[in-house]
């Protein structure tokens, strides 16, 4: 007031409060989703939590590192430059991840969500199966859309929609005779 400064009042949200729903928004059960600052250092994980020092007023995050395994050696500046991207990279127990992030502007944090290749690969084979279930109910022209990187997965992919597609000309062609 009259260019005095007279105080300052802040009200300070948890980060689970800012980004519950991307924090809670899981579509498969073993995904792992969470944020870091340009530092690398973790602003939201389930597994390591910041720790307030209360008495001194500090709060210590923990590096993105402290996860073990490949991401000790994670190229940071490399991963910073990119605007978003894919890692392949193994856990503190030698799980192969695959993990994609995105970097938000506004507030220079990166986004983060993996899941296991194993996961991946179950989730690709439960649509499948889904896919198959579709055939036996006479449904020819479902068409499963390729996403795993797995090969053998891709080639079961590609000859379902190609024995989906024979299934569905071969139907089209019956009912048009039966038409004649």
């Amino acid at each position: 007031q009259d260019d005095a400064f007279l105080g300052l009042w802040s009200i300070d949200l948890p980060l689970r409060y800012l980004y519950r729903d991307f924090a809670g928004s899981k579509a498969f059960p073993d995904q792992e989703q969470w944020i870091t600052d340009q530092q690398g250092l973790l602003l939201l994980h389930d597994r390591l939590t910041a720790e307030i020092d209360q008495s001194r007023g500090h709060v210590a995050l923990h590096p993105l590192r402290d996860l073990g395994g490949e991401w000790a050696e994670l190229d940071w500046p490399a991963t910073l430059a990119q605007d978003a991207g894919e890692l392949r990279i193994k856990d503190a127990n030698g799980v192969p991840w695959l993990v994609f992030h995105t970097r938000v502007p506004e507030v220079e944090w990166r986004l983060f969500c993996g899941l296991p290749e194993s996961s991946m690969e179950e989730a690709a084979a439960l649509r499948l199966s889904k896919a198959f279930q579709q055939v036996a109910d006479g449904n020819f022209s479902h068409r499963v859309t390729a996403t795993s990187s797995n090969a053998l997965i891709a080639a079961l992919v590609d000859e379902f929609n190609k024995m989906s597609q024979r299934l569905d000309k071969a139907e089209q062609e019956q009912i048009g005779r039966a038409h004649v």
